[in-house]
């Protein structure tokens, strides 16, 4: 028979990849306890919220985190620039999640072996910031094969999650 696991049956390996996160104007309590969720999913090291309307305590951000918030390394930012800029001293590749003249395809990415990422995602209504995609290396989207040009936040990002660490992990 092929019975459902619970929570406690199931034995993944945990596995943290030296891939950040840094959300740019993300403030939905439902959005930002997704990314919480996927975070810890996908063995992200850091989690950099950037925004004025910030807030992990109400009820829509506890329900769509499930508690995450308690095992991902995050970090409340008030500017970043010298998040970005930090990372690239320390070596890391900064990646735009974000449809651009020059982005490619999340599929076309390459990266070499143990690249540092810092991936930075934008609010839905206004994208990554003008001055945040003047420092990035690279913009990457994710082709869209239906009439909508770009998906939920929280989902590009389990996308985008999915893709990277799968090219970190055997590239």
């Amino acid at each position: 028979m092929n019975d459902q696991l619970s929570h406690k049956q199931v034995l993944f390996k945990k596995v943290t990849y030296s891939l950040s996160l840094l959300t740019d104007r993300i403030s939905s309590p439902s959005n930002l306890g997704g990314i919480f969720r996927s975070s810890d999913a996908f063995g992200i090291d850091k989690l950099y919220l950037f925004s004025e309307n910030i807030n992990l305590s109400t009820p829509r951000f506890l329900k769509a985190s499930r508690n995450t918030e308690r095992a991902v390394n995050y970090q409340c930012i008030k500017d970043p620039l010298i998040v970005i800029n930090d990372h690239k001293d320390e070596g890391y590749l900064i990646l735009g999640l974000e449809i651009t003249r020059k982005s490619i395809p999340i599929q076309d990415l390459t990266l070499p072996p143990n690249q540092k990422v810092l991936l930075v995602a934008g609010s839905e209504q206004y994208g990554v910031s003008p001055e945040i995609l003047a420092l990035v290396d690279h913009t990457i989207h994710i082709e869209m094969m239906g009439q909508n040009s770009s998906m939920n936040v929280t989902n590009a990002l389990s996308v985008a999650f999915y893709s990277i660490t799968q090219k970190l992990a055997y590239e």
